[in-house]
């Protein structure tokens, strides 16, 4: 009975703020119910009475077992805050934003952000994110976000990590990393995989582009996220090419030699061979690519 009763206060004021300890509390829980259903009703009522009616003994070693559930807490509570921090987050003031410190009630906040903007997150990837944000300036604004109303998606992601709300809207099946610069990685790597299939440039308008991303990769993008999702693969260093024979993004030493090429063939020829060199500009531009001279769609 002394050890029910110090796991019960104990969890009140220290288990449900610790996303470790939340973690393995519930699936103990969950565990000995399994045992309980597993043994029968009747039995597992048997065990109970018997761990509760040995009172005695569970007092004193529900003191022991607390004392070391404390240490315990305390030494995992020093070691978020020694969680290595990266250096896009080190300009980010996490005591800026306030969240509950309760681990469910993070959780619930994310779960109902995610049924209100249906952003088809798993229950796992719901905890991930609230544990993160314990030891992640960076998540722990996502989530105090989250804890605001909007009119519209969009409202929501216009903000410096466009690029990440973007992918959770607009991505029907995701990959959730604790780590923010990993999570930049997937995304990153997502993007690349999209555009090296479904090119912008071959389109006529950003619309159309758009549409065939969502047609084949069943994603909800429109122009916005798409355009949010670009300017996040320009700042990683690759080259875009926009529909309308928009200008490339960025432009590299080697693309500015290649238009010098260019401009040369193209004073020296007419019209129809001005289209061929074109359309062979943009074919060695791919071989370059491909070399990993300069990375571009």
């Amino acid at each position: 009975m002394g050890l029910l009763i110090f796991i019960i206060i104990w969890y009140a004021l220290v288990g449900k703020n610790s996303p470790k300890f939340y973690r393995f509390f519930h699936s103990g829980v969950k565990g000995i119910f399994s045992v309980f259903r597993g043994c029968g009703t009747i039995f597992g009522v048997m065990i109970l009475v018997g761990l509760l009616s040995s009172s005695t003994t569970f007092i004193g070693a529900g003191f022991v077992i607390g004392v070391i559930l404390l240490i315990l807490s305390g030494i995992n509570k020093n070691k978020d805050k020694k969680k290595i921090y990266n250096t896009a987050e080190k300009n980010i003031n996490a005591d800026d934003y306030k969240l509950p410190e309760s681990v469910k009630k993070r959780i619930k906040i994310i779960k109902e952000f995610d049924s209100k903007y249906e952003l088809n997150l798993t229950e796992d990837q719901m905890s991930r994110i609230a544990e993160a944000s314990y030891y992640s300036p960076s998540w722990k604004k996502e989530v105090f976000d989250m804890n605001k109303s909007y009119h519209v998606t969009n409202e929501w992601i216009k903000t410096d990590n466009s690029w990440l709300r973007a992918y959770l809207s607009a991505f029907t099946v995701m990959q959730i990393s604790s780590d923010f610069e990993m999570q930049k990685q997937i995304v990153e790597d997502t993007v690349k995989e999209i555009l090296m299939t479904v090119r912008p440039r071959d389109f006529v308008s950003i619309d159309a582009c758009v549409d065939a991303i969502n047609r084949k990769y069943y994603t909800l993008l429109d122009e916005p996220k798409f355009m949010c999702l670009i300017r996040f693969m320009e700042k990683r260093g690759y080259t875009v090419v926009l529909p309308n024979g928009a200008k490339k993004m960025k432009v590299e030493d080697i693309d500015l030699k290649n238009l010098e090429k260019l401009y040369d063939q193209m004073d020296a020829a007419d019209l129809k061979t001005d289209a061929k060199n074109n359309n062979q500009y943009y074919h060695n531009n791919e071989e370059d690519n491909d070399r990993g001279m300069t990375p571009g769609f």
